[in-house]
């Protein structure tokens, strides 16, 4: 009679612990949910958070609100070359996806557009470096 006792009091008292624990994690999921749904913050930060600051990955400078992206996808007229321009965009898809967002202001997309519309004569003509530079020769071994 005093085993069974014994272990009818243990059984409750895992029980007891189980439930408690139960109503522990609850709560503490209750008061995350609360946090989110309920937010806080004050009118000024949260429109902070709205805005959030991009800077131009040609020059540096702030976007401002309207900011561009330049995206290069592949287009097919004939029915093989299908695969090649899948491959193509997925591949840039998921090079955008891991890297973080490229961004420009208005003035850096029209001088890339423009750039891009150049034929390369007249780049090379623009450019600052006009030829290669001479290489020197490394000294010969023994002198």
């Amino acid at each position: 009679m005093d085993k069974t006792v014994i272990f009818i009091v243990i059984v409750i008292i895992c029980v007891l612990c189980t439930v408690w624990s139960a109503c522990v994690m609850a709560a503490r999921a209750d008061k995350q949910l609360r946090e989110i749904t309920y937010d806080k913050k004050e009118p000024e930060e949260k429109e902070e958070d709205m805005t959030k600051q991009r800077t131009c990955k040609r020059c540096g400078m702030p976007t401002g609100a309207t900011y561009y992206k330049i995206n290069i996808n592949a287009e097919c007229d004939r029915a093989g070359a299908i695969t090649e321009q899948f491959s193509y965009n997925l591949s840039k898809t998921l090079t955008q996806a891991n890297s973080p967002e490229d961004v420009y202001r208005r003035r850096c997309v029209d001088k890339i557009e423009n750039y891009m519309k150049m034929d390369i004569g007249k780049i090379m003509n623009e450019s600052v470096i006009r030829t290669r530079p001479p290489v020197e020769k490394p000294p010969k071994k023994g002198k």
